[in-house]
């Protein structure tokens, strides 16, 4: 399957009076074994676009971004998050690295998997601020505790 068609499949099975998506995976005690299915499926379907792919190029960039720009299926566990990460990075794989870098730092699976639900206003977490300037953008020594400081501050909302 290709991703749009395993999400097509994946919103098929929620019901019209359902209050969550598939039941349990929206919850902090998923069902294991859906979620297993869930993931596997989603990365057979990465694996097909990529041999499938009528752009190889295309999918090249993105799995070059996918490194750059890691997480973890194991700590973003709902198959929506990552669904939702894999659109955004095809989607501005070549565009302007800003916009990547936005895209990437609002989404669910990354804020997720940077522990953004623990930064609140007055009790910050400075862990994916001190990754994006440190990891993903201008590289260890080339910012201050400050500000690593108010970039979590941003990160906040």
């Amino acid at each position: 399957h290709t991703p749009q068609q395993w999400l097509g499949e994946m919103l098929n099975k929620v019901t019209p009076d359902a209050l969550s998506p598939l039941p349990g995976l929206l919850t902090n005690h998923p069902d294991p074994q859906l979620l297993d299915d869930l993931r596997q499926q989603f990365i057979y379907s990465l694996l097909e676009q990529l041999v499938t792919a009528t752009n190889p190029f295309h999918e090249r960039i993105v799995n070059f971004w996918r490194d750059h720009f890691i997480i973890s299926m194991g700590k973003t566990s709902i198959p929506y998050m990552l669904f939702d990460y894999e659109q955004r990075l095809r989607q501005f794989a070549f565009g302007d690295f800003k916009d990547l870098l936005f895209q990437v730092t609002v989404s669910p699976a990354m804020l997720t998997f940077s522990d953004g639900r623990q930064n609140r206003q007055g009790n910050i977490n400075e862990n994916f601020s001190r990754e994006v300037m440190e990891l993903f953008t201008i590289g260890r020594g080339h910012y201050t505790e400050k500000d690593v400081q108010e970039g979590a501050r941003a990160l906040t909302g």
